[in-house]
């Protein structure tokens, strides 16, 4: 089939969640043998670095300057009802670039990746009698929903607002597509609760687990790996060097070693602070980072979706401690799979058990690579997702 891509961020290098899954995506595709013309949104913070050829995939770039400035999100405030973060990958070059290719090309399916690209669905509906369908990443007002109850004062007024924009951004654009994609179960069944009644199958991130022995290291330590320009990252992290961590270093002496892109210097600075806490940054290889360390945390207290980097680190076969809200959309088991931590004392007793007990770092690891490959690989959740689609359209390949 000759299919259409539009993202708003560009996959390559994948050292995200969301590139991650655009990827896995875009690559399992190709290896059914589809042909595909990738648009990709670039920005300041997502630039396309590395274009690498990859047989039946055309790829095209539209810059779009993404960067948040204040007199912009103030006009936006108090001018539009529209959510300002989505309203800044609005883009007359992105329409004139998708329009040039249709105008160009029959496609059987238009794949519109994430929220921020939803509100080109009409716009290609006028251009394309095929179906458009949206992968919904997560849903995003509730992310800035359960960020609302760790705020105050000015700050909460202005995301109390950003949260019902989104919500209606949400509900507006998701119910125009033919098809939606949510990544869980959960997420699914919020849309449809908030009135999105369109055709929908869930379709979980995939990964490719390895094969190759992935052994812990000697010194078993700690480690986090996420997007540290991601607001519940953050939240996440501070929360944790604050009323955690002090506990874990004073008894045990380890190092918690953060990598991520795009750490602000108000995190860098608020880091260097807390004993025993390296903020790596950026790193080249996350694959190489994760079998490194032998426990991961992911310190979640809001966010939607699935968490891209815990399906990685297990099928790297990596211990996994993170919250209620971090292992969401994934069907894993507490103390078989992950271990579950989401108080204080919980954290702090949790990560204490494994560090006195590798072998249980060992058991945990080994079952949660079981998991992912009998429930999250990659080339059969997408070849069941397009069977879905093709069903539901009855699409012949076109000529």
């Amino acid at each position: 089939m000759r299919l259409l891509t539009v993202s708003s961020k560009f996959p390559y290098p994948a050292k995200d969640g969301g590139a991650l899954a655009v990827k896995a995506f875009l690559e399992n595709l190709v290896a059914l043998g589809h042909n595909i013309d990738f648009v990709a949104v670039e920005t300041p913070k997502h630039p396309a670095k590395e274009i690498s050829e990859i047989n039946n995939v055309t790829f095209h770039t539209v810059f779009v300057d993404t960067t948040i400035k204040a007199k912009d999100a103030l006009v936006n405030f108090f001018f539009s009802t529209d959510p300002y973060i989505a309203v800044r990958f609005y883009s007359a070059g992105l329409k004139k670039k998708i329009n040039e290719l249709i105008t160009a090309k029959i496609y059987d399916i238009v794949f519109l990746e994430g929220l921020y690209m939803a509100y080109l669905v009409d716009f290609i509906k006028e251009l394309c009698k095929c179906p458009v369908v949206i992968r919904a990443h997560n849903v995003e007002h509730r992310i800035w929903q359960r960020k609302l109850e760790n705020e105050k004062g000015l700050k909460k007024f202005y995301l109390s607002s950003m949260t019902s924009r989104l919500k209606r951004f949400e509900i507006r654009h998701l119910s125009r597509a033919d098809f939606l994609l949510p990544i869980t179960l959960e997420d699914d069944k919020v849309f449809k609760e908030l009135g999105i009644n369109v055709l929908s199958y869930v379709m979980p991130f995939g990964i490719d687990p390895t094969e190759e022995e992935t052994p812990l290291p000697e010194n078993i330590s700690i480690a986090f790996i996420g997007s540290l320009d991601w607001m519940p990252n953050v939240e996440g992290l501070l929360w944790f060097v604050k009323n955690v961590w002090p506990q874990v270093y004073e008894k045990h002496g380890t190092k918690f070693y953060i990598a991520g892109r795009n750490a602000s210097a108000d995190f860098i600075a608020k880091m260097k602070n807390v004993p025993g806490v390296e903020v790596v940054g950026e790193v080249d290889d996350a694959r190489k980072f994760i079998l490194s360390h032998g426990i991961m945390l992911v310190p979640l207290l809001s966010g939607s979706g699935m968490r891209v980097k815990i399906i990685e680190a297990m099928s790297l076969k990596r211990a996994i401690i993170t919250t209620n809200v971090g292992i969401e959309g994934i069907e894993a088991e507490s103390g078989k799979h992950f271990l579950s931590a989401n108080s204080i004392k919980e954290w702090v007793e949790t990560i204490d058990f494994l560090l006195l007990n590798p072998d249980k770092v060992r058991e945990i690891a080994s079952n949660a690579y079981d998991l992912v490959v009998n429930h999250y690989r990659n080339d059969i959740i997408v070849r069941k997702t397009l069977d879905a689609i093709i069903n539901e359209f009855k699409i012949k390949e076109s000529d």
